[in-house]
């Protein structure tokens, strides 16, 4: 029986996520100013709008997904980015920073290494730190 060929994986390249990462603090900030919940699905359902107005529907669905593990990865782990200038924990109201170079590691080892493919084991914080200052250093 002939193998179903799976379809090209959308390149999803670390200055693109940036933008988004970037319109996503955006895109929350006016939220919140107009009095609404930001919360996680909230947010990918914004996410996800914003990226079937730029893509077909297949790399807007490919990319949002991975955009929000790298998000929910980040949020899950925020309290091992807070020491050095990897990350400062924030509060609700204030929200929190991360470094470039944390994000840029994190985006590393779950979109481009994982070539399309989801990951079994969740990569240990120590790997993304190692990572992000091999990133801050070059």
């Amino acid at each position: 029986m002939a193998r179903k060929k799976r379809a090209p994986v959308p390149d999803y390249p670390f200055s693109e996520f940036l933008q988004h990462f970037e319109e996503s603090h955006r895109i929350g900030e006016k939220a919140r100013a107009d009095g609404e919940e930001v919360d996680q699905m909230s947010m990918m359902i914004r996410m996800l709008e914003v990226m079937r107005a730029r893509y077909s529907l297949e790399e807007a669905r490919y990319k949002a997904v991975k955009f929000m593990m790298v998000m929910d990865y980040l949020a899950s782990h925020m309290d091992d980015w807070d020491i050095g200038d990897y990350g400062v924990t924030g509060s609700d109201a204030s929200g929190s920073l991360i470094g470039e170079h944390v994000l840029r590691a994190v985006h590393q080892v779950l979109v481009t290494d994982s070539g399309g493919r989801h990951l079994i084991e969740e990569p240990s914080p120590e790997r993304i730190l190692h990572l992000a200052r091999e990133f801050r250093d070059a």
